[in-house]
This record gives structure tokens, sequence and C-alpha cells, in this order.
């Protein structure tokens, strides 16, 4: 009865009125109107179709968009805004196509590339996906939106710099998108710059304060200096803003882990597998949490779940393979049998020929050195873990101990290695 006398009581007037709840309603009585000419019923139906979108009936906005176009072939608006749509409902072709309709009628509708650029980067055609924002930057350069999905787009593809140009730009148009402080703050957390990276998280939570994506943000920056506690304590928050939020609990397990409580982070993977009982990588996680625990069978039972949904990652096959060998299973003919759809070209490439005998130690270390800079310091850390879990596997424990403490003080925060190369060095020193 409330929603029929709501409804009612709308005039024709309020149709694109400043409250978007009465378009519906409202825009209803000009389209049901045979007399209204169809200027004015093209009007309506474009902002029904948009109310209809923003509240998430995306066949309902279609339907109006397409009552558009059959009145009007060439309405470019109407093409966008249905393209719009058909992206929503995951049909990315016909979105392209509006798209492009679009732009054919009116080459200077900005929004026609920035909705294009969405569908393009949703495919990971990435190249287009830029040339699309960039031209829609250039006809409308006013909008934040444009250079905030941009931004995204460069810290997707290690533009980090860029990614931080773009943020920076969007807060000077608008700052009060807690989402943009967000970005900028993950992608200041990826250089490094911890101080700035926690301003923009802040910043975040007082704009948005029931959001747990700052906190998130916040904790990994909290542990990326050490203290987990912290970190621990920022999660718990994630957590109890949204109970379900799946990053929260898997950054939780990993500072756990980071700090040593191996039996609390195992809990919190268990949590999860509770919540989301087919959530591949957190068997992993678990797994390899288990290993550092020397838990070696429960470690290896995770990682054989792992292994079926994350045939491509190098690690989950290695660390099974360690985690059998660790029981007395060196399998090596079953490892390589596991690598069929691993890059064998990449790092840690070395690594698994190391294990699999057609590799020795020091190959590992000159594989390590070569290629980015920037991931030289991660992967000479790598390979101080699985060089000194080489060197336990032949016999040689003082080496084992030597390279695992190494592991265990070079090794960022949040790496795996970091954590089973303390437990192990601890296992050993006893």
């Amino acid at each position: 009865m409330t929603a029929a006398g709501t409804a009612s009581a709308q005039t024709r007037h309020d149709c694109g009125g400043p409250n978007r709840a009465q378009w519906i309603a409202a825009c209803s009585i000009i389209i049901d109107n045979p007399r209204e000419n169809p200027k004015a019923r093209i009007k309506a139906l474009k902002f029904r179709g948009v109310a209809h979108h923003f509240q998430g009936d995306f066949a309902a906005a279609i339907s109006d968009f397409s009552a558009v176009l059959g009145l009007d072939p060439n309405d470019f608006e109407a093409l966008s805004d249905r393209g719009l749509a058909y992206q929503a409902l995951g049909d990315s072709d016909r979105a392209l196509a509006d798209d492009d309709k679009a732009i054919a009628v009116n080459p200077k509708f900005a929004f026609a590339y920035f909705n294009r650029a969405i569908v393009e980067d949703s495919k990971h055609d990435f190249a287009k996906a830029r040339q699309d924002y960039d031209e829609a930057i250039r006809l409308k350069p006013e909008y934040p939106a444009f250079y905030k999905n941009r931004g995204l787009l460069r810290q997707r593809q290690g533009d980090i710099e860029g990614a931080i140009a773009d943020a920076s730009i969007t807060i000077g148009i608008n700052d009060s998108d807690p989402d943009v402080f967000i970005n900028r703050g993950n992608a200041y957390r990826r250089l490094n710059a911890l101080d700035k990276a926690l301003a923009d998280y802040e910043t975040a939570m007082k704009l948005r304060p029931k959001s747990p994506a700052p906190y998130i943000g916040r904790g990994n920056v909290r542990g990326m200096q050490g203290d987990d506690d912290a970190a621990i304590a920022d999660f718990d928050a994630a957590i109890k803003l949204n109970p379900k939020d799946l990053e929260a609990y898997l950054n939780r397990g990993t500072a756990q882990a980071q700090k040593g409580d191996l039996a609390g982070a195992v809990a919190t993977f268990d949590t999860i597998l509770h919540q989301w009982p087919d959530d591949v990588p957190v068997y992993a996680n678990r797994g390899f949490t288990r290993f550092a625990a020397g838990d070696f069978a429960g470690a290896a039972a995770d990682l054989e779940h792992a292994s079926q949904g994350t045939p491509a990652n190098p690690y989950v096959p290695l660390w099974r393979y360690l985690s059998r060998a660790r029981l007395g299973e060196k399998d090596t003919a079953e490892l390589e049998r596991s690598l069929k759809s691993v890059d064998r070209t990449a790092w840690p490439a070395p690594v698994l020929d190391l294990f699999l005998g057609q590799a020795k130690p020091d190959a590992v270390r000159a594989a390590a050195a070569e290629g980015d800079a920037a991931g030289r310091a991660d992967r000479d850390c790598e390979a101080s873990f699985y060089l000194g879990e080489f060197a336990l596997l032949d016999g040689r424990r003082e080496d084992a101990l030597g390279l695992l403490r190494q592991a265990g003080d070079q090794c960022p925060a949040g790496f795996t290695e970091r954590a089973a190369a303390r437990g192990e060095a601890a296992r050993l020193a006893k």
C-alpha cells in the first residue's frame, strides 16, 4: 500500500527531478500517455532507464533505452547507456557494439569512449582501454571518473607513478571520494611510500568510516612496517564492519603467520573455508601455513586440493613436493607432471629445476640476480629459502639453518617463504 501511494503521488514534473527515486513513477506518467509528443517520451524513457539501471534492474533499463532507439536509432546517449546496461549483465559484445555506434554517431561524446574503455578493460584489452580513457579525458578533462579509472588501469599495468598522478588529479577535482584515496594509498604502498599510504587510508576512513577497505589497506601497511599486532587489529576492525570480507580474513591469517601465531593463522583459514569452502587459494594459504608450522601431512593435503584449481601456479606444486619430501616421499616424476601448465621460462623456474635435479644451487642464485632490479630482492629471499630446503633434504642441517635464517630475515612481510623459513629455522635450532 505504501509503495502504491508513493507512486501515485508523483507528477510528470518529478521525471528527471532532484529525487531519482521518483523518476520511474513520474516518467511512466509521460511514457504511458499516448498523446505525449515523441521528444517528451524519449526524454522520459532515458530518465526511467537510468533509474532502472541504478536500481539494478538492467533488463528494464535495456528495454527503456531500446524504446528510445526505436524512436531515434541515432540517439547516442541511449546507445551509450544501453551499452552500460549490457555490460552490467555481462554481455560485453553487445555493449561494445552500442559504444561503437554511439561514437560513430557522435565522435565528441566523451562518455561513449569512457564506457567502451570500461568494457575493453574488463576484457583485458588494456591498450585499447587506455586509448579510450585518454580520449575521454581529452574531450572532457574536468570529469574525475575518467582519471579514476585510468589510474586503476595504470596500476594494474604496473605504472604506479602514473596511477598516483591520475588519482591526485581526481582528488584535485573531487576530494570527497574515499575510493580514490584508497586507490592512491594502494599505489603508494606498492612504492613503499608507507607514510603517504597511511595518510590516504586514514582520509578514506574519515570519508567512509563504516567501510572495511581502508582498514585493510592500513593493516597491510602496518604489517609491512613490522607491527603485526596493529595490522591484526585493523583486519579485525574490517571483519567487524563486514563479516563477509574475504580479503580481511586472508590478510589477518597472513599477519598472524608473520607474527609467528601459526595456530591462529590456521584457525583463521579454517574460518574462511567454513564460509567459502570452494575457495581454492585459501587451501593454498592454509597449506603454506601448515608447512610453516611443521604439519607437512596437512600441508600436502591442502596443497593437493589447491593444485586442482591453480594449474599454472608454480608455487603450489613446489610446496606440495616439499611437504611430501619432508614426509620421505621425494617424487620428482610427479612434480614434473604437475608442472605441465607452468611457465618454465620465468622465475621460479630455476628453483623447480633444482628440485628436479636439472640445475645446481649456484644456478638458482645466478637466476635470482638476473632480470628486473625491482624484483631482485624478492627473488634473492626466495632463493635463500628454497636453497635452505634443498640443503635440508640433502641432509646438510647447518647449511640449511643458515640459509633459512637468512630468508627469515630478508623476505618481505607477507611472503609465505618468510613465515616458513622462520618456522623451519626454529625447529632446526632445537
